[in-house]
């Protein structure tokens, strides 16, 4: 059941001739702007992801683990365990 204030996400992807398009939206059911616990999920994985684009770079080997915890920890959510391995 979707309750107000409901934070979900949705993902899409396609695979064309050996390309993968993929997209992924996180989204808040309410009215008015987002704010505490919410609005942290959401800036988040923001930061993560941006933090993701600014260091991967063609032919270097990144390890964005240590990043994704330090984000986190500064938002005081928990990684999970699946993210690092």
């Amino acid at each position: 059941m979707i309750m107000v204030s409901f934070v979900f996400n949705s993902d899409m992807a396609c695979h064309i001739d050996g390309f993968i398009a993929a997209v992924a939206h996180t989204h808040v059911l309410r009215e008015g702007p987002v704010t505490g616990r919410a609005a942290d999920v959401i800036a988040a994985a923001n930061t993560a992801a941006e933090v993701a684009l600014r260091l991967v770079k063609p032919g270097k080997k990144v390890i964005i683990c240590k990043q994704f915890i330090l984000i986190t920890r500064h938002f005081e959510f928990r990684t999970l365990i699946f993210v690092c391995l």
